[in-house]
């Protein structure tokens, strides 16, 4: 099954800041579905990532090796369905954001996973038919990590 590699996930294989155990799981896993053809990446998570880089060079870098990457284009029934996503998310209590229920919305279309570091979407699984690929010990907060020099 391939699995759509949300910003969080990235985020945290990309820094040099903060290597703890946890993030060595997420980098090692993240490897590992590489190396099996797996990762599937959208323009907006490329986005997301790249935008949180403030390091031109390490930017560039970085993109250079994304380019290697599956990138799915969204399509008109994404956008569609993220709203009915989000829609149902609200009527059950929990919000979100776009960019959330548009990765949501071309996992379930898929039939894909997401790889993700954001406990929001634990939440999401419990409303939405949205699977959350998870190892043991992901909960790790990628808010604040922004890599400081290419791997």
């Amino acid at each position: 099954m391939k699995v759509l590699v949300d910003a969080s996930v990235w985020l945290v294989a990309f820094s040099k800041t903060s290597r703890n155990a946890q993030a060595s799981e997420i980098t090692d896993m993240l490897a590992s579905l590489m190396r099996d053809l797996r990762v599937i990446i959208t323009g907006q998570i490329r986005q997301e990532l790249l935008s949180s880089i403030p390091d031109k060079t390490v930017r560039d870098v970085i993109r250079r090796k994304m380019l290697a990457l599956e990138n799915y284009d969204p399509v008109t029934e994404d956008y569609e369905l993220a709203a009915e996503l989000a829609l149902k998310s609200a009527a059950a209590g929990v919000q979100g954001n776009p960019a959330d229920f548009l990765n949501c919305a071309v996992a379930v279309r898929n039939n894909w996973e997401i790889f993700t570091c954001n406990e929001d979407f634990m939440q999401y699984k419990k409303i939405l038919q949205v699977k959350v690929f998870r190892m043991k010990n992901t909960a790790v907060s990628a808010g604040s990590r922004t890599p400081s020099r290419p791997q």
